[in-house]
Parts: C-alpha cells; sequence; structure tokens
C-alpha cells in the first residue's frame, strides 16, 4: 500500500508519511522472520523492523520500476537477505540493542576500562593525531624478552 501510494499519488512529505505509518507498514515483518528461522521467540528492534519493512517496500518499488532512491526523504535499507535471512546465530548478532549497549558502556563506572583510559587520555579524540600528546601519556612497561611462542 505504502509504495503504492509513493508511485501513483503525489505524496508530498514521505518521509512524514514513514514516521508516522511505519509501525503499521511493518506489522508482519517479526511474524515473517519468525517463520523463516522456524524460531516462534523470534523478537525484532525497531530498527530491525524498520530496515527490513523498507526493503520489502523497495521490492515492490522495484518491481515496478521505481527504488527508494526515488524518494530522497526516505530513510535507506541496509537489509541484506543473504546476510541477514537463514542464519541464527549471525541473526542473534545482529539483534543487540546496540543503543542500549552503547548507553551502558558510556555509563560504565569510572573504575572501569574506560574510566582508566579517560583519566590517562583526556580528551584524547581531540588529541589522536597529535604524537606528543600521546608521547607524554605513554605507558611504560617492561619488556619481556626470555618470552618464547
Amino acid at each position: 500500500m505504502f509504495a503504492s501510494m509513493l508511485m501513483f499519488c503525489e505524496v508530498t512529505n514521505p518521509r512524514q508519511l514513514w514516521d508516522a505509518h511505519w509501525e503499521s507498514l511493518s506489522d508482519d515483518i517479526e511474524a515473517m522472520t519468525r517463520y523463516e528461522r522456524d524460531d516462534p521467540t523470534v523478537t525484532l528492534f525497531e530498527d530491525v523492523l524498520k530496515d527490513r519493512a523498507l526493503y520489502e517496500i523497495d521490492q515492490v518499488l522495484m518491481r515496478n520500476g521505481h527504488r527508494l532512491e526515488d524518494f530522497p526523504t526516505l530513510p535507506k535499507s541496509n537489509y541484506i537477505p543473504s546476510v541477514h535471512g537463514g542464519n541464527r546465530l549471525v541473526q542473534e548478532e545482529l539483534a543487540y540493542d546496540q543503543h542500549s549497549l552503547t548507553i551502558d558502556a558510556d555509563n560504565a563506572e569510572d573504575s572501569s576500562l574506560r574510566g582508566l583510559i579517560r583519566t590517562i587520555y583526556p580528551d584524547h579524540q581531540c588529541h589522536s593525531g597529535d604524537a606528543m600528546y600521546l608521547m607524554q601519556r605513554s605507558i611504560l612497561a617492561p619488556k619481556n624478552i626470555a618470552l618464547r611462542w
């Protein structure tokens, strides 16, 4: 339906239409994924649902001589069936909620490795190309010459 509207109606703001209705446009994606993986417990994160829905819309558009790229305000799909479909382990790895993991890592205690790095290399992102900055903060460690492989 969404693809038909894009092709045959003069939608003035496709992105606004997508943002308002993406959930109803992707309501069967999770069921399709459960069927494809033969796993009734599969749940997909919002970004995965959106990506797959955009892929399916793009497939309909391509069958009719159009592409998502014809509508520059719409987000693009990164879904690749050969990568995403069929391999349960790949799917599980891709299903991590990257946003919450990033927040968890950023909120880690200062006693963690992240805290140590912040202490030794404050503003390291601003000085990553400055050799003198890095040399002044180098960590010296003894050589273990007797180590044999």
